[in-house]
């Protein structure tokens, strides 16, 4: 199953973080996805990482994309974007394409 993150090279855990999308972020555009995946300030959503979940047990939880407040994000981010939570993911997502995304997401 192809997997998606958003992230920012200098943002937290950077593409090794463990929330990940099986919806490509692409679809929804840079005005959207931001609110929708609750995106904190801090990850400045610069870099989309594609990649392979081969390991559907490393998921650990399936929720809908957590909202974000003061004081991560300025304005409120609803979320409720799906979202897989892949802590192990550096050995259960393999393949990974990372291209730059401009305008950021």
């Amino acid at each position: 199953m192809v997997v998606y993150r958003v992230y920012g090279p200098d943002s937290g855990n950077g593409e090794y973080g463990a929330s990940w999308s099986p919806i490509d972020p692409r679809s929804i555009g840079p005005d959207d996805y931001r609110d929708r995946a609750g995106l904190p300030d801090s990850n400045p959503g610069t870099h989309l990482v594609i990649g392979q979940l081969i390991d559907a047990s490393a998921v650990v939880d399936l929720r809908p994309a957590l909202p974000c407040g003061p004081p991560h994000c300025v304005d409120e981010r609803p979320g409720g974007l799906l979202e897989y939570v892949i802590p192990g993911n550096r050995v259960a997502v393999i393949d990974c394409v990372y291209q730059p995304l401009f305008p950021p997401y």
